[in-house]
This record gives C-alpha cells, structure tokens and sequence, in this order.
C-alpha cells in the first residue's frame, strides 16, 4: 500500500491544519468516494478509500461487502460502491444519524455481530 501512503501525504500538504493529523482529518472531511479512483492503487478500490476515510474521522459508510450484500438484498437489485454510499449517507441524514453510525449498524446485522 506504498501508493496509499505517497498519495496521503501529497494530500495532506493541500490542507491547513497544525499537524499532519489535522491536516489528515481536514482532507478525510473533503474527499468523496469517486476519489478512490485517483488513488491508482491495485487491490484499493472504494471500500478501503472509505475505511481510510472513516479511519481519519469523516462521517461517511464503506460499501464492503457485508452492507452490499445487505443493502441489495433489501433493494432487490445490484447497486454500484458511489451510489452506496450516497444512498447511506442519505439515509443517515434522513434518520438524523451519523453514516459512521449506520455503518457500523449494517455491518452487524450484515455479520450477525
């Protein structure tokens, strides 16, 4: 994940902020998930990009393959990574939720957790 990290820290130098840290949380805020596709890391599609995201402290979901699998089911059809997560975003804000909150609520009754 060599290619992660270059581009994090190219990232960051956008931001204001008084640490890297700050700087990281800033640009986790901003970013959107059609952004993983930038990231021209194999194996790193917009799943992990959502999880780094969350990881550095946006409000956001990650369409793994648990709340797929579950978010499909309950919709009858096939939904693409972006779309998921605006939708669950969407839903979140509806339900005057954080989508971090959502996720990990989907994640367990995706998982039986």
């Amino acid at each position: 994940m060599e290619g992660v990290a270059e581009h994090l820290a190219e990232a960051q130098a956008a931001f204001k902020g008084g640490s890297e840290t700050e700087r990281l949380r800033a640009w986790a805020e901003w970013a959107r998930p059609g952004d993983a596709y930038a990231f021209e890391v194999r194996g790193f599609g917009v799943a992990g990009f959502q999880y780094l995201r969350m990881l550095f402290g946006a409000d956001t979901i990650k369409p793994d393959v648990h709340i797929r699998r579950y978010v499909e089911g309950v919709l009858g059809r096939p939904v693409g990574d972006v779309a998921l997560v605006g939708l669950l975003e969407a839903a979140a804000q509806r339900l005057g939720r954080r989508a971090a909150e959502l996720d990990r609520a989907l994640w367990a009754a995706a998982t039986g957790q």
